[in-house]
């Protein structure tokens, strides 16, 4: 149990910059992949 929701705060984490954020602006910023 502690895992799987270590592993979702992570995931949050890793992903929060880019939320919200339109595809084209993720893809200027990061690259297409």
């Amino acid at each position: 149990m502690l895992g799987s929701l270590l592993g979702g705060a992570i995931g949050d984490a890793l992903g929060a910059p880019v939320e919200g954020v339109p595809l084209e602006t993720i893809r200027e910023r990061y690259g297409p992949d």
